[in-house]
């Protein structure tokens, strides 16, 4: 079993959003940054620049300019929906900060509100297009119907007390409900008892707002009795936006004592 120890708390407040505005709906930027310092400010005016010249551009090649990674995403555009490739977008609330990302609800035209984050790099300030897309690495009609087994996704997960078999051993797996807008229904993942990632999720998720985290995980299909089943068998990041390394390694080194 493993002790979570002090520094798991730090790890914690340093992954989970700062939220800038009051209430469920996130505030104004122009609000926000107003109740911000003057570094805030200008770090969130920046940011806001950046997001409405990606939300501008309708042509994926050309959006590529204020994007993240931009050779690497390159690859993966043909995998986006339409609405994040292409569509435009307007900014409707600022929902949160952290110092190295600021966090925006996006409204298409069709109505639909994405996610879109803009991420210090080593060069300038840049959209992560992979959160906004919420890509995985497949798409969740073959994950749900059995046609892949096996993939990243970008989701939100809560706690569950629900006990399927396989999973119905409570001594040795914890549940979790993931849901996203892609999925047709709310899907229920497990994390072995005794990894890192069962000890850190559960503690990021009881530690966020509404007991609902946004997490990047790579998860295996099991069948269930009535729908499919899912093991988590890595946590990439918290939050939507991938790091240079995945979190669950920097969880095992800071926390020794959590190893598989």
């Amino acid at each position: 079993m493993i002790t979570l120890v002090t520094l798991a708390l730090g790890l914690l407040l340093a992954v989970v959003w700062v939220l800038v505005g009051s209430g469920k709906s996130g505030t104004s930027l122009r609000q926000a940054a107003s109740d911000g310092s003057g570094e805030i400010r200008a770090g969130m005016e920046s940011a806001e620049a950046v997001a409405r010249a990606f939300l501008a551009e309708t042509n994926p090649e050309k959006r590529l300019r204020w994007v993240r990674q931009a050779d690497e995403v390159r690859n993966r555009m043909k995998g986006y929906p339409v609405a994040a490739l292409s569509e435009p977008g307007e900014i409707d609330k600022v929902i949160g900060h952290n110092g190295t990302a600021t966090a925006f609800a996006v409204t298409l035209p069709s109505g639909e509100v994405r996610l879109l984050e803009v991420v210090e790099t080593p060069e300038e300030l840049r959209v992560d297009w992979d959160a906004y897309a919420r890509y995985g690495t497949t798409n969740w009609e073959d994950l749900w119907s059995g046609k892949a087994q096996q993939a990243v996704v970008r989701v939100f997960c809560e706690p569950s007390t629900e006990k399927p078999e396989p999973f119905a051993d409570p001594a040795r797996w914890t549940g979790f409900r993931m849901s996203s807008p892609d999925l047709p229904q709310v899907a229920l993942a497990f994390a072995r008892i005794g990894t890192v990632r069962e000890a850190m999720m559960k503690k990021v998720v009881l530690g966020s707002p509404r007991y609902r985290q946004r997490f990047v995980l790579e998860v295996v299909r099991h069948a269930g009795m009535d729908e499919p089943l899912f093991e988590i068998t890595e946590c990439r990041a918290v939050g939507w936006i991938e790091g240079e390394r995945p979190v669950e390694e920097v969880w095992t080194e800071e926390i020794p004592a959590a190893v598989e």
